[in-house]
């Protein structure tokens, strides 16, 4: 089984919203490995797997919308690159909640861990730049957020 993700400080964005969502993400990723471990065991899992992809679907939603909100309000440069990466990340999330409704497949270690790694790999990448771009415009005070 893959790792549980551990977060860490240097992640934060210092945008208070943003991080509250990301540890919520990183929170409902671990509920899902700590499900999948569990899951040779108790085959009835999965409904209980399928509750928490709609549930990370939804944060991660919801997450996105608010942070492309931002971005567009703070006219980020890099907006529509960003939400490019936003845009992938929804059609695979849609993919494996199809595959777990048509019992066609399983979420397995592969696709969990590079799940895990894309979430980390955002935050650090994309997100931290972002982050740097928002949070070196309200140091200048050119916004009023």
């Amino acid at each position: 089984m893959t790792d549980l993700i551990v977060w860490r400080e240097s992640w934060l964005t210092h945008i208070p919203d943003i991080d509250e969502q990301h540890i919520a993400m990183a929170n409902k990723i671990n509920q899902i490995i700590d499900l999948l471990g569990s899951m040779d065991s108790n085959k009835n899992c999965k409904n209980d797997l399928e509750n928490l992809l709609h549930e990370f679907s939804n944060l991660t939603h919801n997450h996105f919308s608010s942070e492309e909100a931002l971005m567009q309000k703070m006219s980020y440069p890099d907006y529509y690159g960003h939400k490019q990466e936003h845009i992938i990340l929804r059609g695979d999330l849609a993919q494996y909640m199809r595959y777990i409704k048509c019992d066609k497949s399983i979420i397995d270690n592969d696709v969990l861990s590079a799940l895990k790694h894309w979430f980390i790999g955002h935050i650090t990448g994309e997100d931290k730049a972002f982050a740097n771009y928002y949070n070196n415009k309200r140091l200048k005070g050119k916004t009023d957020i």
